[in-house]
């Protein structure tokens, strides 16, 4: 039989018809404003591992302005599954830098050239009332 084509076994109790074990894999480009933003959605993103490593595997990398993500699974329920849910995570990603914005990449996509924001917390670590 081809490759995509369940494979007949004549066991007890008459033929039965299994697809084969194999890995389907998919990859994802998610486009970016700036290639800062890409980065900190892939270290966000990649916090959280597949729930079965062993059935679904993710690797992401940034390449410019885009996340590129690679999924690789045993079947096609699972990785609609993965694929599914990490782009709800990204869609997450993506509201939570509009609605809050990255505080370097908003100043500079308004005044470029403008010098870094001060940093949330003081380097002596006190915080600011």
């Amino acid at each position: 039989p081809m490759a995509d084509q369940p494979e007949a076994d004549a066991g007890a109790g008459g033929p039965q018809v299994s697809w084969p074990r194999r890995r389907w894999n998919t990859q994802l480009r998610i486009g970016f404003a700036t290639s800062a933003r890409a980065r900190l959605a892939r270290d966000v993103l990649s916090v959280d591992a597949e729930l079965n490593p062993a059935v679904v595997s993710r690797r992401a990398t940034v390449d410019a302005d885009d996340l590129v993500v690679d999924f690789a699974a045993t079947d096609l329920k699972s990785m609609r599954n993965a694929v599914n849910g990490f782009l709800d995570m990204v869609a997450l990603v993506e509201r939570t830098l509009v609605e809050f914005g990255d505080a370097r990449d908003v100043r500079e996509a308004h005044e470029p050239g403008a010098p870094p924001p001060p940093p949330a917390v003081p380097e002596n670590g006190a915080r600011r009332e």
